[in-house]
This record gives C-alpha cells, structure tokens and sequence, in this order.
C-alpha cells in the first residue's frame, strides 16, 4: 500500500481553508453558534449620517396637560372633544409642548418624565438655569427647583437646540421583524460602525428574555407615535445596553428611535427671548378605556397668559407644578 504524501504545501492550504470557514461561520453564516448569550437579527441597508445641530426660535408656546383620573364636570368653561391623538397608555399623566417656531415651522413634543429622554433635563446638583430662569417670575415659591420644568418658563424669542455640540450621529438601520417580515426602521445616536463589512453588523437581542419578550420589541414599532422609541434598559452591569448592534460602543443610549425628530436628542434652552405669552390646557380624559380608532372623550380649558397677568400664571401654574 503506497504512503501518503502530504507536504507542507497542502497542509498550509488545509490551514487557511479551515480559518476561511471559521470566519465565515463565525462573523457571516452562524455568528450565534459562538455566542451563547445573543440572538442575532441580520441588519439592512445601514447608513451612517453626521449632521448639523439644529436650532429653533420660540414664536408661539401652548403647553397642555393631560390628566387622568380627574373627571371635570361640563360647564361653561370646560370643552368637550373627541381627540386621535392622546394616548391612554397605563394612564401616565404627560405634558404636550404645541410649538411654533420663527421660521413658521411648528412641532409638538412629548414630555413625560418617565418615557421621554432628555427633553430640557434637569440636573440635580446644580439649579443655575432654573435661577436664571425664576427671576423671570416674581412670586415663584423656589424650594430646591425640583418641583418645576424649565419648558414652564420659557419666552417667545427664547432658542431652543440639539446637543451641546455642533455635529451629531446618527446610525439607520433596518431589521426584520420574526412575525410579519416587514423591514422596520431604527435609529440610534452617538454610535457608529468603523465598518458594515468586516466584521458585520447584526442587531443583537438576549437569550435570556424569553421569545415573547423579544418579539414585543418588535410590536412596539410605532414611528407615528408620539412616543417613537424603545426603552432599551441595563442588560449587565457594564452599562450595555439591550436591543443594540453589535459594534463597539463606550456608551449606548436608552432609546432606540422608531423615526429621526428634533426632540430625539437633548434639547436645551437658551434665554434669548424678551416676551411672556404662554397658552395653558388642561385636558381630562374623561374615558381612558375608550381608546379607539375613533377616539378619546376628553374635557378641556385653555387659559392665555402675558405681561399683564403673570402672577397669575405664578400663582396658577408655577407655584402649582
């Protein structure tokens, strides 16, 4: 029987076919058969985009509070409507920032202290802007500033903007949702692959949420909402977030965008303006489980204030919140 011969030459071969297999199955066919911990979710048409902080003057400012459990009875100053556009969700009292900028563009912004990220966020250890800011209203009762948001004393002419910086990112993304197969669009911020071809880019869910908990996230999309992000949450205690991409990141935000708006990142105020006029609502939902295409019941009274009556709007409204 004739030996076989095996020289260097074909052994080398073997080696680098055997490494080309690895890394295929490793990065592109079956990345999950090495990682015991993820569910891996190919990712489509990635795109990474830096873009200009935007900037926006205050013209018109109309905030609305959306109360439930606090049924107003029909009188002559209460409205009764039927509205689309208010959410019932777990019945969480949230403010409607209606706003009208100089340029004519307008925009409303949620603001909810438990779902909304970082909409005018306060700081807890140090109140300089909310002292600048409450020497706009003799009267205001101070404490430590906790109780007040600075969006309740803002003045026309008043600049709003993205960031501290000039520049941002943004990452989109599409994945596959397990159920329908519908491509659904996300967004997410400060996070950027060096590269979507080596290694790849997968989106990554964990193994140890069950797959009901998993496809939730998926059902949640709604980027018509007015809430339009995933809460991702802490997954580990190196501060890395669940429902992510699976490239390096010293950080990565709670939220996971549904669609890209003004308010997806910080926005801060900058007191440019010189005129107090402010319109307050507030509006009951009178039935939260009647939550229909067709709409809520709802009460509503508005209420303008200026110059003329701000202590009132001190009285009524800031020493009130």
């Amino acid at each position: 029987m004739k030996k076989l011969k095996i020289n260097d030459k074909h052994i080398f071969f073997a080696l680098v076919s055997l490494f080309i297999g690895y890394i295929g199955l490793r990065y592109y066919i079956k990345p999950e058969w090495f990682d015991s911990e993820h569910i891996y979710h190919k990712v489509y048409n990635i795109k990474v985009a830096y873009k200009k902080s935007q900037k926006k003057t205050l013209q018109d400012i109309h905030i609305e509070f959306i109360h439930f459990g606090k049924n107003k009875s029909v009188d002559g100053q209460w409205k009764e409507s039927t509205r689309t556009d208010i959410k019932t969700d777990g019945n969480w009292h949230y403010s409607i920032l209606h706003l009208t900028f100089s340029d004519k563009t307008k925009l409303d912004i949620l603001f909810d202290e438990y779902k909304t990220g970082y909409l005018f966020q306060s700081d807890n250890d140090n109140y300089k802007q909310f002292e600048k800011l409450s020497l706009r209203f003799p009267g205001i009762e101070q404490g430590d500033g906790r109780g007040f948001r600075s969006y309740l004393m803002m003045y026309q002419g008043d600049t709003i903007y993205q960031n501290n910086d000039n520049q941002y990112v943004v990452t989109s993304f599409q994945i596959k949702n397990p159920k329908t197969h519908k491509l659904q669009t996300y967004y997410d911020y400060g996070v950027a692959p060096k590269s979507n071809v080596f290694p790849p880019v997968y989106f990554l869910q964990d193994k140890k949420n069950s797959a009901k908990e998993r496809q939730e996230f998926f059902d949640d999309y709604r980027p018509n909402d007015r809430v339009n992000f995933w809460n991702r949450g802490l997954y580990n205690s190196d501060s890395i977030f669940n429902n992510r991409l699976n490239i390096e990141a010293e950080w990565y935000e709670s939220q996971l965008f549904y669609s890209e708006r003004f308010e997806n990142l910080p926005i801060y105020l900058k007191m440019t303006g010189d005129k107090f006029k402010t319109t307050i609502t507030d509006t009951y939902v009178i039935d939260g489980q009647n939550n229909t295409k067709k709409g809520i019941r709802v009460q509503s009274r508005s209420k303008t204030y200026t110059e003329e009556n701000k202590d009132q709007f001190v009285k009524e409204v800031l020493n009130q919140k």
